[in-house]
C-alpha cells in the first residue's frame, strides 16, 4: 500500500537573503547494465521522509565495498536530449488515494491533457525504509519515462562511517539489476537550514555523498547517475558552491527553486529566470548536465500563473540554454502547486509539454 508524503516536509523556509558554454553532451547511453528485474512493491511517494530514526544495518555483516570510488567519474553524462530539454513532473493524486491506481490516475489526467506522456517521472524514496526501485520506476520505464529518484536524508556522519554499507550495496545492486537508466538525487537541498542537523557541515556531507557514490561505482553500476541538488537561491546567499563533492563525483547539477508569491509573505513575483540565474552562471561552468528537480507558481491574479508557465521554453533558449531538464513540482505541500489550480495553468503546462523546445525522451535504445 502506498503512503502520502511525510507530514514533516516543507519545501525549504530560508528566505532568500539577495537576490562559458560547456561541451555538446548529447548522446545516448552506450550500454545498459543488466537483466530488468520485476519488483513488486508498494511504491510509497514520500517527499521527504527524514529517516533520521532508523539505525544503520548491522556493521559486523560484511560487505566487499570501499570508501572511495576505484576510478571516479571525470566524463560528463552520456544520457541527455539531443536538443532542448526534457520534462516531467512529480505527482501527488489530487484526491489523495496513494493507491497505485490513484497515483496513476494523476498521471494519467495530466497527461491526457498535455496530449503526450512526460519525459521524466520524479518520485521520492525513505531511506532504509523502501526499495530504490518499485513498481513507480518499473512502469516508468514501461511507459517510456525516465525515472528521478529522490533517495531521503538520514545523518551523514554514519553514512561515511560505512555503517550503512550493506543497505547502499544492497540498493545499488537492485539498480543495476533494473537494467533501465534511471538518475538518483540524494539528500537534496542539504543547504537548509531544516536539514542541517543531518548534513552537519558541507564537509561532512560531502564526504557522506562521495561515499555512496563510491559504493555504487564499486559494484558496477553503469545505468544510474547522480543528481546533486541545493536549493537556486542557495546561490543567491552565496553558498551553494560550498556544498559540491566536485566535478568526479558528480554527473547531473541541479537546483530547486520556486515562485513564492502570494503564499509567502513579503515574498516577490518572480520569473523563472529571477528563480534560476545565479544558480545557472554558477552551473554552465562546470560542464555538466543541469536539471531543475522541483519548481512551480502559485495562482495570483487571474492568468498570471498560465503566463509564468508558458514563458518557460522561451525563457530556457534565451537564457538558459544548457539545462537539459525541467520538472514541475505537482502537489499542495505548503503552498498551491498543482498544474491544474485554473483551466489556463493546465492549458499552458499542455502548451509547455507540447512546445518544440521539449522534444520528447527516447529510451528504446
Amino acid at each position: 500500500m502506498s503512503q502520502p508524503p511525510s507530514p514533516d516536509f516543507t519545501p525549504p523556509d530560508d528566505a532568500r537573503e539577495s537576490s562559458v558554454q560547456r561541451p555538446s553532451m548529447r548522446r545516448l547511453w552506450a550500454a545498459i547494465f543488466g537483466v530488468s528485474l520485476v519488483v513488486v512493491v508498494g511504491g510509497a511517494f514520500a517527499v521527504s521522509a527524514v529517516g533520521s530514526d532508523a539505525a544503520p544495518p548491522d556493521p559486523s555483516v560484511p560487505v566487499a565495498t570501499s570508501v572511495l570510488a576505484p576510478e571516479p567519474k571525470v566524463v560528463p553524462s552520456d544520457f541527455l536530449p539531443e536538443q532542448g530539454a526534457w520534462v516531467g513532473m512529480t505527482s501527488w493524486p489530487r484526491d489523495d488515494d496513494w493507491s497505485r491506481a490513484g497515483i496513476q490516475r494523476r498521471w494519467d489526467e495530466i497527461e491526457s491533457a498535455a496530449g503526450e506522456t512526460l519525459d521524466i517521472g520524479h518520485a521520492y524514496h525513505r531511506w532504509n525504509e523502501e526499495p530504490l526501485i518499485t513498481w513507480r520506476e518499473e512502469w516508468n520505464a514501461t511507459v517510456g519515462r525516465l525515472s528521478l529518484v529522490s533517495w531521503s536524508q538520514t545523518p551523514v556522519g554514519p553514512v561515511a562511517a560505512g555503517e550503512w554499507d550493506t543497505y547502499i550495496a544492497e540498493q545499488a545492486d537492485l539498480v543495476a539489476a533494473f537494467g533501465e537508466p534511471i538518475l538518483i538525487r540524494w539528500f537534496w537541498e542539504m543547504d537548509g537550514r531544516q536539514r542541517r542537523a543531518l548534513a552537519e557541515s558541507p564537509e561532512a556531507w560531502i564526504a557522506a555523498w562521495r561515499h555512496i557514490v563510491g559504493v555504487f561505482r564499486e559494484r558496477g553500476v553503469d545505468n544510474a547517475e547522480f543528481v546533486w541538488c541545493p536549493n537556486a537561491w542557495a546561490f543567491d546567499n552565496g553558498n551553494g558552491a560550498d556544498w559540491y563533492p566536485g566535478d568526479e563525483w558528480v554527473d547531473w547539477i541541479c537546483a530547486d527553486g520556486y515562485n513564492w508569491a502570494p503564499g509567502r509573505s513579503n515574498a516577490s513575483w518572480d520569473s523563472f529566470t529571477r528563480v534560476f540565474e545565479r544558480f545557472y552562471r554558477w552551473a554552465e561552468r562546470r560542464g555538466k548536465p543541469i536539471m531543475i528537480a522541483e519548481t512551480g507558481a502559485q495562482e495570483r491574479e487571474p492568468g498570471e500563473k498560465a503566463d509564468w508557465i508558458a514563458s518557460i521554453p522561451g525563457e530556457l533558449e534565451a537564457s538558459f540554454p544548457e539545462i537539459d531538464a525541467i520538472v514541475w513540482f505537482d502537489t499542495p505541500v505548503d503552498h498551491d502547486w498543482w498544474i491544474d489550480t485554473s483551466e489556463s495553468s493546465l492549458e499552458a503546462f499542455a502548451g509547455l509539454v507540447q512546445h518544440p523546445y521539449f522534444p520528447g525522451i527516447d529510451l528504446s535504445e
